[in-house]
């Protein structure tokens, strides 16, 4: 099959294969997109990438369950350059379907090492959401274990 690629050094209604036009329009591809959901829940993926959930800083101090991980690359303008960056950006799904999602690099490192631990998701953990900072006195989020 292919598609009609009106940018990029093409000519206008140049025709080229479909993989080609899958990387000028998506920029691969593929998507990568990691969730730890069974196939046949795929919809709820969707609709945590693509709905509103709740900010993870917004639950700092707080304790949520967690289940289910899904991780996607995002664009983002970096605030003091204004370049952008390519993030991952986590939503942690709980047990009752409640999401939460950050960008954050500390809570990123934060889930490896719960991978590295506790294996794959699905989980049953209860984590700890922490705002730290760092001896430069940068701020990050992490989550850890609920004791």
């Amino acid at each position: 099959m292919t598609l009609p690629v009106p940018t990029g050094g093409s000519r206008p209604g140049q025709v080229v294969p479909q993989q080609e036009a899958l990387t000028v329009f998506f920029g691969s591809a593929e998507s990568v997109i990691y969730h730890s959901f069974p196939p046949d829940e795929a919809p709820k993926v969707l609709r945590y990438l693509n709905g509103k959930v709740t900010p993870l800083a917004e639950r700092v101090g707080d304790r949520v369950a967690v289940e289910h991980l899904i991780a996607h690359h995002v664009e983002a303008a970096d605030a003091a350059t204004g370049e952008l960056r390519r993030l991952v950006r986590l939503v942690l799904v709980s047990p009752t379907g409640e999401a939460w999602a950050t960008t954050s690099g500390g809570v990123l490192t934060a889930l490896r090492q719960l991978m590295a631990v506790y294996g794959p998701p699905p989980w049953q953990l209860t984590l700890d959401v922490q705002r730290l900072e760092t001896r430069r006195g940068r701020q990050f989020l992490t989550v850890t274990p609920a004791a």
